[in-house]
């Protein structure tokens, strides 16, 4: 659970400008769940997007997504593989 939290973190708060950037002033990225795949030697990772301009997203998401979640976790120190199941939610 600390590390969910801690990556949500680093996500939603250190590349801050990055999520701006990409995704507009009001979204934020909500970590579900993070597992470790034994068979396929990585991490899966569940995430939702939740933003409020969904045109913002059009060119961004899934792919800036993934490169915010996957910086996070070489940020942290791990090598594997990550495997990002996303989704989107406009509020």
């Amino acid at each position: 659970m600390k590390k969910l939290k801690l990556l949500e973190l680093l996500i939603n708060d250190l590349r801050k400008s990055d999520r701006i950037l990409l995704f507009g002033e009001n979204s934020k990225i909500k970590l579900l769940s993070t597992t470790f795949s034994s068979q396929k030697k990585s991490y899966v990772v569940d995430i939702k997007l939740i933003v409020d301009e969904p045109e913002l997203c059009e060119e961004s998401f899934p792919d800036g997504l993934h490169h915010l979640v996957s910086r996070a976790f070489k940020f942290m120190g791990y090598d594997e593989k990550v495997i990002i199941i996303s989704t989107l939610e406009v509020i």
